[in-house]
């Protein structure tokens, strides 16, 4: 199996696909911004009376924008299925080809001999 067969193969398509999705959730935790001797932070928790909080910004995929990614997703790996099918039937006329001109060469030895 050549390397690009096993990064288009349904499973690992649908592992990063998995993996994407999974990296889209929400978080739901505070940051805090702090600035003490000229030095800017970011924490989890207030790091002193003077920590301010920083507003999130929430990136979450829209339903329409998640049903459009599985839309592609699939379209892709349809794609990716073809083009392997394709690869197979030129890589198969291809053997047959080499196979044709071994057995020509062989029958033209034998006549040589």
């Amino acid at each position: 199996m050549t390397p690009f067969a096993i990064l288009t193969s349904r499973p690992a398509v649908l592992a990063g696909l998995a993996l994407g999705l999974a990296a889209s959730l929400p978080v739901h935790a505070q940051v805090y911004r702090c600035s003490e001797n000229g030095q800017t932070t970011y924490s989890d928790h207030p790091c002193g009376t003077r920590a301010k909080p920083v507003p999130l910004i929430d990136n979450t995929p829209s339903a329409a924008d998640q049903k459009a990614a599985r839309e592609r997703a699939s379209a892709e790996a349809a794609e990716v299925q073809q083009m392997e099918t394709a690869r197979r039937k030129a890589q198969a006329a291809e053997d047959a080809r080499e196979a044709q001109m071994a057995a020509q060469a062989a029958e033209q030895a034998r006549r040589d001999q």
